[in-house]
């Protein structure tokens, strides 16, 4: 019966491996990504014309040990006197025996179109430090080659650039947050392949605002994901606003899962929303996924000019 428990355990960690490389060859996403999408667009930073902060945690197949853990800290500011947008992103992000750090400093330059259409031009400066340690999992055979090839403390340099047009109702933004396939990853000097990490990205996004009724407003939104060498992958939402106060609706992310949404204005300048996801994909060792964003708004004009918006 031991025997059996530590070839499915080894199953699992497989598997988990394999999550692994898909982990770390793609960029952070989170479902709430309409609410901050500065870590993919550096063209959204200072768009809400004030100081903003964001922290955003992300807890996927909760209840597996090793499962995938997310946290975010996103610091923008917007200079009015000059039109630029300022920004620190730091995140973390941990699956298994992979662990990322990563820092992105953000600069945008943002053209008033009319007087409520505005176009933000966005570059970003980014740092990571990968981390791949076999001996942190229970393998059947610690002896095989295969899990001996581990990484500390890579250092990996990166930039890219985006676009974000926005108005009073309506968002679209293209972008590049990484330009470069930063390196590759050889498991062990037996095997014939490579795993490159932070392969490059292609982000395309759009949302609307529907005013329905005096106090309800309704907004779709769209992201497109091209990933180098595979295929196109999209994330969908559907977001009701009551009064300026209450947000609630759904996404879903093709082929991965779909999520309920939930939003609250705790006052002017507090807003928090939460997330839960059910996984639709083929591999899922969880109940689900938590995920809770606070977003909080320091002297901010926003008030003042953008009232329709709820992005």
């Amino acid at each position: 019966m031991s025997i059996i428990n530590a070839k499915m355990k080894r199953i699992v960690y497989i598997l988990m491996f394999l999550q692994t490389i898909a982990w770390g060859q793609q960029d952070n996403l989170y479902t709430q990504f309409m609410y901050n999408p500065s870590s993919i667009n550096p063209g959204y930073t200072g768009s809400r014309l004030g100081t903003t902060i964001f922290m955003q945690a992300r807890e996927q197949w909760v209840g597996f040990e090793g499962a995938p853990s997310t946290s975010n800290l996103n610091i923008q500011h917007y200079r009015e006197r000059s039109n630029l947008g300022l920004g620190l992103d730091v995140y973390t992000d941990a699956v298994g025996p992979f662990n990322e750090k990563s820092i992105s400093l953000n600069t945008s330059y943002h053209l008033q179109l009319s007087n409520d259409q505005y176009l933000g031009l966005g570059l970003q400066a980014s740092v990571s430090s990968v981390n791949l340690d076999f001996s942190s999992l229970e393998l059947y055979d610690p002896e095989d080659p295969f899990y001996e090839s581990n990484l500390q403390n890579r250092i990996n340099p990166n930039m890219g650039f985006g676009f974000y047009y926005y108005s009073t109702k309506s968002y679209f933004g293209l972008s590049v947050p990484r330009l470069f396939n930063t390196f590759n990853y050889e498991p062990s000097k037996s095997d014939r392949f490579k795993i490159t990490f932070e392969n490059i990205h292609l982000y395309a996004m759009a949302g609307h605002v529907f005013q329905l009724t005096n106090s309800l407003r309704f907004k779709p939104a769209i992201l497109a994901r091209y990933i180098q060498s595979q295929p196109i992958s999209f994330n969908y939402s559907a977001t009701f606003n009551w009064r300026e106060k209450v947000s609630f609706g759904a996404a879903y992310s093709e082929g991965v899962s779909v999520s309920t949404l939930a939003g609250l204005q705790l006052s002017n300048n507090i807003f928090i929303g939460y997330s839960y996801d059910i996984n639709t994909g083929a591999i899922d060792f969880g109940r689900g996924s938590h995920e809770i964003l606070l977003r909080f708004e320091l002297g901010s004009i926003y008030n003042k000019v953008w009232s329709d918006r709820f992005f």
